[in-house]
């Protein structure tokens, strides 16, 4: 962890690191990537690419006006991390042990309403509209949704900076 934290330290103002994510249960895990990204004058962007089932309640939603179907946002950031909250062991170690011990206590809830909201000290939902943001419709079907190659495809072409132009990715 500690190597980990001072390869974080060494992020240059808009250098971006995407690093696996997700839980494990004793009986299933789920799979996410995360996007940590520099955005200089000493803050973070923390973006959580999840293409669900599980997680994406807690995901901001729309509705596509032509269609009427829900569209999710699968890739959330969370906005204006201080530098010391992303250089402290501790959310890293909690983070990281989620995916490499199985327990019961590892999952969406604990990812998204401890962990997450720690780095701003803000709701989720508050982290909306601070940045950029695209929606998409989430799988239809569990299967798709275990389809790991769309949550490389959308993480590798976000760029969760402020003022950034849209990936245009479409599932």
């Amino acid at each position: 962890i500690n190597t980990f934290v001072n390869m974080v330290g060494n992020l240059q103002t808009e250098q971006q690191v995407v690093l696996p994510g997700g839980w494990q249960q004793p009986n299933k895990a789920h799979l996410c990537l995360y996007i940590l990204r520099n955005t200089g004058s000493g803050k973070f962007s923390f973006s959580v690419i999840n293409t669900g089932p599980d997680g994406l309640e807690y995901h901001p939603s729309n509705f596509d006006s032509t269609t009427g179907r829900q569209t999710k946002q699968l890739c959330m950031t969370i906005w204006d991390i201080p530098a010391e909250r992303v250089l402290d062991s501790t959310f890293w170690v909690l983070l990281f042990r989620m995916q490499v011990y199985p327990s019961k206590k590892n999952d969406a809830a604990f990812l998204y309403t401890k962990l997450l909201t720690s780095l701003n000290s803000r709701p989720l939902l508050s982290n909306k509209e601070s940045g950029p943001a695209e929606f998409y419709y989430p799988p239809s079907t569990q299967e798709a949704a275990e389809q790991y190659h769309e949550l490389a495809r959308l993480a590798l072409t976000t760029i969760p900076d402020l003022g950034a132009r849209p990936s245009k990715f479409s599932a």
